[in-house]
């Protein structure tokens, strides 16, 4: 009666287009090409791959059938019906379906089981080789742009964002710091394993620079770029450029702006904080304004007179040509308009500083926007 059985259910398989051959070799030993998969039999089944399933069993005869994963995670296979696949490997595939046949149906069934088609995600964006590819075995993110070719010079690779629709109809979006994970300053685990049919997203990442440089315009950010980096990128600033009053402008997940004052000459002289780790985000608006300060009263040229970086109010009055006859270098006043709209005054006295009666200090040092004062001495 078992043999009645099995004789309808393999003739009910030619019937519908599968094939069942005798091979010209013993059952115990599939064909040598069957051996090659040997390599593979470590790969974890996904959600719809395609496998080629052979099925050898009593005198060299075979049982072949192709069959997709289905979304469930199962395959339908004859004489077993439903069987659980995903997640567990080929050669654990093998030995389920391999039980299962024994137990009730075939003598000595031997399975083997190739991949025909592999489950793909696909990566977009700011990548050399964007596409489909497939995930044979473990795919990390950062193995899947390593296979699209590494990010082009426009990528944010620290805003790689993957996109993920659970089989219950979910849709969750994550961000993997794939820069951070390559140079280690990120741990492993953040370096997020791929299922089928995920979508990797690589955005651009671009900030302009505008102002006093000479080579205004966008400049891709690279990964990591701070204020200092982009304005070697611009080639410097210009001559009427207020070094020390650099402004970067960020527009916020909300919407909103906010303005960020970094004073890169005296990062660059070490005179302050290291700015120089300001790090630029993607959409930053790096403005270097023009520095310019005034100078009025008992002086031979008053008027608006450049920065150029760092100007002190001995070089200001050196290039308004110096004193009138009746000027107080003693008393000259600078007015400093502080960013909270309040004004300081301070009194330097020039005729000292010149014939080196008082310390040369940072008094001295004069910001865009100052406005300096020569009064008339009063005898």
């Amino acid at each position: 009666m078992r043999k009645f059985i099995l004789g309808m259910v393999i003739a009910a398989l030619v019937g519908a287009g599968f094939t069942c051959d005798a091979l010209a070799q013993n059952a115990s030993g599939p064909s040598a090409a069957s051996l090659s998969q040997d390599s593979f039999s470590a790969y974890v089944i996904d959600y719809e791959n395609v496998l080629q399933i052979d099925v050898y069993y009593g005198k060299g005869e075979k049982i072949s059938q192709k069959v997709r994963v289905t979304s469930a995670g199962n395959i339908n296979f004859p004489l077993v019906g439903d069987v659980p696949v995903t997640g567990q490997t080929i050669a654990q595939v093998q030995e389920k379906l391999q039980n299962l046949l024994a137990k009730d149906y075939l003598v000595n069934p031997q399975v083997t089981i190739f991949i025909e088609e592999y489950s793909t995600v696909s990566v977009m964006g700011e990548v050399k080789n964007p596409g489909a590819y497939p995930i044979k075995g473990r795919l990390s993110v950062v193995g899947l742009i390593s296979l699209a070719e590494g990010f082009s010079e426009t990528a944010s690779p620290n805003e790689v964002k993957v996109i993920r629709n659970d089989r219950d109809g979910k849709k969750t979006e994550m961000v993997v710091p794939v820069l951070d994970i390559m140079s280690k300053n990120s741990a492993d685990d953040q370096n997020l394993l791929l299922r089928s049919g995920d979508v990797v997203i690589v955005p651009k990442s671009t900030v302009s620079i505008m102002g006093e440089v000479k080579k205004s315009g966008v400049y891709p950010t690279r990964g990591r770029l701070t204020v200092v980096e982009l304005i070697s990128l611009a080639e410097g600033f210009t001559e009427l450029a207020s070094p020390n009053e650099v402004k970067v402008i960020r527009t916020n997940a909300d919407g909103t702006k906010t303005e960020t004052l970094v004073r890169v000459q005296d990062s660059i002289n070490k005179e302050t904080g290291d700015q120089q780790s300001f790090l630029l985000h993607s959409g930053d608006v790096v403005v270097v304004p023009e520095g310019k300060v005034s100078i009025m009263g008992e002086i031979v040229k008053p008027g608006f007179y450049p920065t150029k970086g760092r100007l002190s109010v001995l070089q200001l009055i050196a290039m308004a040509e110096g004193f009138t006859k009746i000027a107080a270098p003693n008393k000259v006043k600078v007015i400093h308009t502080n960013p909270d709209g309040s004004k300081t005054e301070n009194v330097v006295r020039v005729g000292d500083i010149m014939n080196k009666d008082t310390a040369n200090n940072d008094n001295l040092l004069l910001y865009s926007g100052d406005v300096v004062i020569v009064p008339e001495s009063i005898f």
